[in-house]
């Protein structure tokens, strides 16, 4: 039985005492369930300390992007690397503001499913079409597109370590 996951995307929310303030009033009210995985993608500042947080939980951690090199002069860029160091299970990929504002294409998005999972990460690959492109019946291809693409290169056993999340940008906010 595949297992429902809810991921929360705090995307550029809370200061580091904010997000640990979050994540305590979040831990007085959870109630763990096998049948739920749940995860929390706060902004990366906020990674460390939300990990501590969690660490004795079995809530995940989540980053809301990453780097696709491991290192080097990537000024503001995060590694695989830091990120499994701080306690990362989860990277989000292709979110559609990622892909729509920062320019990132399904390349790039290919990239770093391919890093994610060479550092034991596990992708969380964000699909999805624009409110135009619905309108233009072209859903199904855009999807298909960015699913060929963003999964270019793996193998079977890649699989079972991603998620796909369905997110159309037109349903957002």
């Amino acid at each position: 039985m595949l297992r429902r996951f809810i991921v929360g995307n705090w995307k550029m929310h809370n200061t580091i005492s904010q997000a640990e303030a979050l994540i305590q009033d979040i831990l007085k009210i959870y109630q763990p369930d096998s049948s739920i995985e749940l995860a929390v993608a706060p902004p990366f500042l906020a990674l460390q300390a939300v990990s501590r947080l969690l660490s004795a939980t079995p809530i995940k951690l989540a980053a809301q992007n990453v780097c696709p090199k491991d290192e080097g002069a990537f000024t503001g860029e995060v590694s695989p690397p830091m990120l499994r160091d701080v306690g990362c299970h989860y990277v989000i990929i292709g979110h559609s503001e990622r892909r729509h504002i920062f320019g990132e294409t399904d390349q790039d998005i290919n990239e770093k499913v391919h890093a994610v999972l060479r550092h034991s990460l596990l992708p969380i690959l964000c699909v999805g079409e624009r409110l135009e492109e619905r309108q233009a019946n072209q859903t199904q291809s855009v999807i298909q597109h960015q699913l060929q693409t963003g999964l270019d290169g793996l193998e079977s056993k890649d699989f079972p370590h991603m998620t796909i999340a369905y997110e159309p940008v037109w349903a957002i906010g």
